[in-house]
């Protein structure tokens, strides 16, 4: 309400008092006291009213009650606000009451909850016993047709894993976790590639497995060689390819090594070829020597294949002789390439002595640091005794090779591999 001061000619603006008309501060204290009081839950807290503002001091309780307290005050004619310089204690009862509060409401939470996990629980059992036995089906039905028993488990598995995946999404959605399924699904790719990260040289060992199995570049007990490793296969497993080698020694490569490698294999063709060097002297004939060893290797029909032919070239120019390489073919299955290569080395070596063809050493320069002084002996020369002549009825023929045992030992080695145990554990992916 505006009024006019006569005597000042100002106008003087009176406010509304926001206190009811007639209550003083005394008055409103002593009704909020009276009302706190009441309760008999502050008993340490104390109100004191100025023109119209509730001043509280000591300590409540908790907080709960004190939210109360305040609301109650506000509610009493004549309050226009109120200064909170009390204090909050808790009682040792209340320190545990959120806890409890937040329990409580979980478990309400879980009761609501309860029919849609035994569903989901439900959905769950049915969709893994579809995915076992689809695994169990599927894994008979493509094993009939794949060879790869690798291949065929990794088939049936992947199968599997598509019904319990729908399962577990159905799942989520009955027990009314949609957003949680979406995210199952979504993450299911990122999970997998931090697995694939994770797991690169195994996931690279089972990949290259599978390829191995299925391309068939090797069976079991068949003779390869692997970057300078050879030896008979043993098994193929999830991880390696096991072999053992001509000493016994048991020898596991990675199979992605093996796959990315190049692979001799020394089984699948049982011709083999063989070859070794010789050096005759520059004062004998190319041409005869060529002839003996051709003669030669044809005595031995037995062991040497006629087809390839056998083959003598020359090689290269030595300092003091003129050497020779022999190339021929031999049925690596049957004979030991080292044991046949000895015995014609040997027999080419004789049939050269008995055509009279030198077989030189490798010349040699000596030098002397100091004057060389000759003395002539007073002996007279003596006529060197001319060699004895060769009775080639004491020299053993030169095909008597029937006694030797020339055996490959492929067949020793195959046997201890396929009877000792394979280093690599797992299954064997190559089957019997």
């Amino acid at each position: 309400m505006v009024a006019i001061n006569p005597v000042l000619g100002t106008f003087a603006a009176h406010a509304q008092p926001s206190k009811t008309q007639g209550a003083s501060d005394s008055q409103i204290e002593s009704e909020v006291t009276a009302r706190l009081s009441s309760t008999d839950w502050f008993p340490n807290l104390r109100v004191q009213v100025k023109n119209g503002l509730v001043f509280l001091d000591g300590e409540i309780p908790s907080q709960e009650k004190k939210d109360w307290a305040e609301k109650l005050i506000l509610k009493t004619p004549g309050v226009i606000d109120i200064v909170d310089r009390s204090e909050t204690t808790l009682q040792p009862h209340e320190i545990l009451s959120p806890a409890a509060e937040e329990t409580r409401k979980l478990l309400q939470r879980f009761h609501r909850l309860v029919p849609y996990l035994v569903s989901s629980v439900l959905i769950l059992i049915v969709f893994g016993l579809l995915s076992y036995f689809a695994h169990k089906i599927l894994l008979s039905v493509i094993q009939k047709r794949l060879k790869s028993i690798l291949m065929a488990q990794a088939l049936a598995k992947v199968f599997a894993l598509f019904f319990l995946m729908i399962g577990l999404y159905l799942a989520l959605k009955s027990s009314g976790l949609s957003g949680l399924a979406y995210t199952v699904l979504g993450g299911t790719g990122f999970i997998g590639l931090g697995v694939g990260l994770a797991l690169k040289n195994s996931l690279e060992n089972y990949a290259a497995g599978i390829l191995i199995s299925v391309r068939e570049t090797f069976r079991k007990g068949e003779i390869i060689q692997i970057n300078g490793i050879e030896g008979v296969v043993q098994a193929v497993t999830s991880r390696g390819t096991s072999l053992m080698d001509y000493e016994g020694n048991h020898i596991i490569i990675p199979n992605s090594e093996v796959f990315k490698s190049t692979i001799k294999n020394l089984t699948r063709n049982p011709n083999m070829r063989a070859d070794f060097g010789v050096g005759i002297g520059y004062d004998d004939s190319v041409d005869k020597a060529r002839k003996v060893i051709r003669e030669t290797l044809a005595k031995m029909d037995t062991l040497i294949l006629k087809d390839p032919d056998p083959l003598v070239t020359v090689d290269n120019l030595g300092a003091a002789t003129v050497n020779l390489r022999i190339y021929f073919w031999f049925d690596a299955i049957k004979y030991s390439k080292l044991k046949i290569q000895s015995l014609v080395i040997q027999k080419v070596k004789e049939a050269l002595m008995d055509a009279q063809i030198s077989m030189p050493d490798d010349a040699r320069e000596v030098v002397f640091t100091s004057p060389l002084h000759v003395v002539q002996s007073a002996e007279k020369d003596v006529p060197a005794k001319a060699p004895d002549k060769i009775n080639k009825s004491e020299t053993p023929s030169m095909v008597d090779f029937h006694g030797e045992d020339l055996s490959s030992e492929w067949n020793q080695v195959k046997k201890q591999a396929l009877m000792s145990e394979a280093s690599e554990k797992g299954e064997d992916l190559l089957g019997q």
